[in-house]
């Protein structure tokens, strides 16, 4: 007996429609691992410069303790130190000064620390 060409066509309908469910299904998955990508990195970058703003502050603060130069700021960051008045008083010559380092985004990382009271710049500055 010879089959019918209906039934035929019927399953090869069913086999393209599975199959281009199929090939939206890995567009859409492919489409967020893109995304997911690009968060990560864009994460990733403003994590680097948080930690390379908080660096500078740190190295600024060790050069204001031990009387060296301070650290040429990279491009686009500026760093501005000013003097904390502390009811507490702390060793002779000193004083506690906070460094806030403005990144090129806008945001600013803060440290504070105890350095000489002649390392202090008149206005805040560097």
């Amino acid at each position: 007996m010879r089959r019918r060409p209906t039934a035929h066509l019927r399953r090869a309908g069913w086999f393209l429609a599975d199959t281009i469910v199929a090939i939206i299904i890995v567009g859409v998955l492919a489409a967020v691992l893109v995304l997911s990508v690009r968060r990560q990195q864009k994460a990733a970058d403003q994590l680097a410069d948080s930690r390379e703003a908080t660096r500078l502050a740190e190295r600024t603060l060790i050069s204001m303790q031990t009387g060296a130069k301070p650290p040429p700021s990279p491009a686009g960051m500026s760093v501005k130190v000013r003097s904390i008045d502390s009811t507490a008083s702390p060793a002779k010559g000193c004083t506690w000064a906070v460094v806030t380092v403005t990144r090129r985004n806008g945001r600013a990382s803060e440290l504070t620390g105890l350095v000489r009271r002649d390392a202090i710049p008149a206005g805040g500055g560097r």
